[in-house]
């Protein structure tokens, strides 16, 4: 009796060397993770409740790296159905909910030293405080949160309308607010 043939054996050579083309393919594609900014006991107003710690500040990236970090940093900016209610409103309360958003990324970002390079805000909106959050509010919510801080113009933030965008978060409770931020390595 003879052995396999050698189509047989021709068929287990190209399974072998496309499971290997396979694994380096997967070996060489980059890791996105994520950095949750440490939460810092922080004093609460009381006509803000539901603010959110502050984020401790992050070490520079080492001098050696260039471009973007693929590591972004999220931060929690606040919880508050005010915010939302009052940003889907005009006039007056819609420009104090504006101030009181980036007096929060202000808040967010102090000791960081590096630049922003993308922003993406998260928002979630019921409508009311107890309510569950509706994806057609949450993402007009996330969408005038992203506009407040462009508009904002912070000192680390890029002012170029393209790395900002706005998001459904329906995980978190109504009037939820986070943001997360690519930082530049240099």
């Amino acid at each position: 009796m003879r052995g396999p043939g050698v189509t047989h054996l021709a068929g287990w050579l190209f399974a072998d060397l496309l499971l290997v083309l396979v694994l380096i393919v997967l070996g060489g594609q980059t890791v996105h993770t994520v950095q949750d900014a440490a939460p810092a006991p922080a004093a609460r107003a009381s006509a803000a409740p539901s603010a959110t710690p502050s984020a401790a500040p992050s070490a520079a990236a080492p001098p050696n790296r260039i471009g973007m970090d693929p590591v972004s940093k999220r931060l929690k900016l606040l919880v508050s159905q005010d915010v939302a209610d009052d940003l889907r409103g005009s006039g007056s309360a819609r420009e104090a909910a504006r101030r009181r958003i980036n007096k929060e990324v202000d808040r967010v970002l102090a000791g960081e030293r590096r630049r922003g390079a993308m922003i993406f805000v998260w928002g979630s909106d019921g409508g009311c405080a107890g309510c569950a959050a509706d994806s057609d509010r949450s993402s007009r919510y996330a969408d005038a949160a992203a506009e407040a801080i462009l508009r904002g113009h912070h000192r680390l933030l890029p002012r170029d309308a393209a790395f900002y965008r706005g998001y459904i978060d329906l995980s978190g409770s109504s009037g939820a607010l986070r943001m997360e931020v690519f930082f530049y390595n240099a």
